[in-house]
């Protein structure tokens, strides 16, 4: 049975690895992550670690996020699901693409289409800032269609959702999330446009210009 909550199903598929056999798509989520490893340690932060000899030591400030404006190939996991996201020139903030999530054209199917990144905050960081510019595209949705920015951590568990909600305003917005709290982690932030595929109209977003600012 298809879950009602989009969020529900972003829950239970993330955390548990449930698979809506249902919907046609066998489990998108629980086949696109469950081979990543997203590590979190709930622990209490400790002490900058002694980098190793080929390891050199983070400057007193920089970004974090590899590849944030999608001009190369590094950085990003795209995942493999039955409509998957990748690079884009259709849409972009600056330079020559960006990434596109979601069926922009074409049949409206079932899928979820992803793009995450890892990233460790310094432990003694004094700030640390996530940055993002998206361009939403949402018609005529489905219950249930989701345009996704989450912060996750071990086992596909949600730290923070800092959005769900599809809009349509075809503009670039610019997005911002205080990463602080997970300062001393590893977590993986993870962009994603959920297609219920009930549609034949548009649910997309493009991402560019993603960064992780961090001051120590």
């Amino acid at each position: 049975m298809r879950p009602t909550s989009a969020l529900a199903f972003a829950l239970v598929a993330l955390v548990a690895g449930f698979g809506l056999s249902s919907c046609g798509s066998g489990g998108d989520i629980e086949r696109e992550l469950a081979g990543f490893d997203l590590p979190y340690d709930p622990g209490p932060p400790g002490p900058t670690r002694t980098p190793g000899p080929t390891t050199p030591p983070l400057p007193p400030s920089g970004d974090l996020i590899i590849n944030g404006g999608f001009e190369t190939e590094g950085g990003w996991v795209f995942t493999r699901t039955r409509y998957p996201a990748g690079y884009s020139t259709e849409q972009k903030r600056s330079g020559a693409r960006s990434a596109r999530l979601g069926i922009v054209d074409g049949p409206d199917i079932y899928s979820y289409s992803s793009v995450f990144q890892k990233v460790t905050i310094p432990a003694d960081a004094k700030s640390a800032t996530l940055k993002y510019w998206t361009y939403p595209m949402a018609e005529n949705l489905c219950p249930g269609d989701q345009h996704l920015i989450l912060v996750m951590g071990g086992h596909r568990k949600i730290l923070a959702e800092i959005k769900r909600t599809p809009s349509n305003e075809r503009n670039w917005i610019e997005g911002s999330y205080d990463m602080m709290q997970f300062k001393g982690h590893t977590v993986t932030i993870y962009f994603s446009v959920v297609n219920q595929g009930c549609s034949d109209k548009t649910n997309a977003m493009y991402v560019d210009d993603v960064s992780l600012t961090y001051h120590r």
